[in-house]
């Protein structure tokens, strides 16, 4: 509350700050943080997300680690209005890791989605930034508007500025309808007609991109709606609905945290959260020096293959794992990754051999009920150790769904 010292008033602050963030109350930092950013010129954002992140690693319950987790996300959609992607995914990473550790299966899906968004988002940003260079120069480039104007309209929701940009580009449709929405009209049926045409478009175009249009196809149509009779109403009500569904959100559960019916594994032991199953203790694993809590692991004899097996209930559609050989033990004999699914060969990797070698894979397990990973060691001599990179198997469900799937998990267990 000092007046007369501003450093010593912003030495205090900070320590609240710290302090609160250590004890995992990451409300009283942000609210620390808030004070400062009245007071003093620093970037709130990255100052919150460090907070968070600190928040999220303190001993506190799961319950509290679990709140702090789900402002991570918000941040993290925060830090995407403000096109900073890089630090967005540095909080869902860490969003993630909380998520695992209370075993909250909607957090961690929620984590997985926005880091997939986060992404696709970063990637369009760096053309939509040449863009915006070349309308520095040359404002009327119709190419570059049409770059701009997608992404402020389609991936940030930006219709009052991105509209103008659309009818200055090099698309004879989207110009169209971008110049009809800023003629405006008070009429109802023209109005669901241009909320049909976005609306179309939306529904083509599914990813994260395009994530803003059939909402603002929604935001046409409630305008029209009060004006609307008969099969038009019922039209448009229907469509309306439909933003009040639950959204299909991904449950998956990661295969190191269920118990495999049958393993062979060659030299020591089947290797879970984040140990390898060789020697005593186990030694940690990493990839490309990256430590990976959810794995499954295996040291294959030579002229052999090691293999582990799961039952399960046939309702899952995915399965998604990373398979790498430890950055600890390259292999002198080449290893081979297989996934079987009820006696068919669903996927095989490539031959891989250097340490820290990895293959990212996401396969189709629609309705399958065994489920065998297994490692070649086709050589005379022993490979290296082969590891099955935060390996987990997902389905598709409504929320009211879930449940079905976090039993299927204590059932295994």
């Amino acid at each position: 509350e000092t007046k007369t010292d501003p450093v010593g008033q912003y030495a205090m602050l900070r320590t609240a700050r710290d302090l609160s963030a250590h004890l995992g109350d990451y409300a009283a930092a942000e609210q620390t943080i808030n004070e400062m950013s009245e007071r003093f010129d620093i970037d709130p954002l990255a100052m919150r997300s460090k907070a968070i992140i600190r928040a999220m690693t303190a001993k506190v319950s799961a319950e509290q680690r679990g709140k702090v987790a789900r402002a991570g996300l918000a941040l993290a959609k925060e830090f995407h209005k403000a096109d900073r992607y890089k630090e967005a995914l540095a909080t869902i990473t860490a969003v993630g890791r909380a998520a695992s550790r209370v075993k909250d299966k909607q957090l961690v899906a929620d984590a997985r989605q926005l880091a997939i968004e986060s992404r696709a988002m970063a990637k369009q940003h760096v053309s939509v930034q040449r863009a915006m260079e070349t309308l520095e120069t040359t404002p009327d480039d119709p190419a570059a508007n049409m770059s701009v104007g997608k992404y402020l309209c389609f991936a940030k929701g930006d219709w009052k500025r991105g509209l103008a940009m659309l009818t200055k580009g090099d698309d004879a449709k989207l110009m169209g309808l971008a110049a009809q929405e800023l003629d405006g009209t008070d009429d109802a049926k023209e109005q669901v007609t241009l909320a049909d045409s976005w609306w179309k478009i939306g529904k083509e175009k599914s990813n994260q991109s395009y994530s803003e249009i059939l909402p603002h196809a929604g935001s046409l149509y409630r305008r029209a709606l009060p004006q609307l009779t008969g099969l038009a109403k019922a039209k448009v009500e229907k469509r309306l609905a439909l933003f009040a569904s639950p959204p299909k959100v991904p449950v998956f559960i990661y295969l190191d945290d269920i118990q495999e019916a049958k393993s062979s594994v060659g030299v020591g032991r089947l290797g879970k959260h984040g140990h390898s199953g060789i020697g005593n203790v186990g030694a940690a694993t990493e990839i490309r020096g990256q430590r990976y809590n959810h794995m499954l692991s295996a040291h294959p004899p030579s002229r052999g293959s090691s293999f582990i097996l799961y039952n399960l209930d046939g309702s899952f559609q995915t399965l998604r794992a990373k398979a790498a050989i430890l950055d600890f033990c390259s292999s002198t004999s080449p290893l081979t990754f297989v996934v079987h699914g009820d006696g068919k060969r669903l996927w095989q990797s490539r031959p891989l051999r250097t340490k820290g070698d990895l293959q990212e894979f996401s396969v189709q397990i629609r309705r399958v009920r065994q489920l065998v990973l297994e490692i070649r060691c086709p050589g005379k001599k022993d490979g290296g150790v082969g590891v099955w990179a935060e390996p987990s198997v997902e389905k598709n469900t409504n929320a009211a769904r879930q449940k079905s799937g976090l039993k299927m998990k204590a059932e295994t267990n």
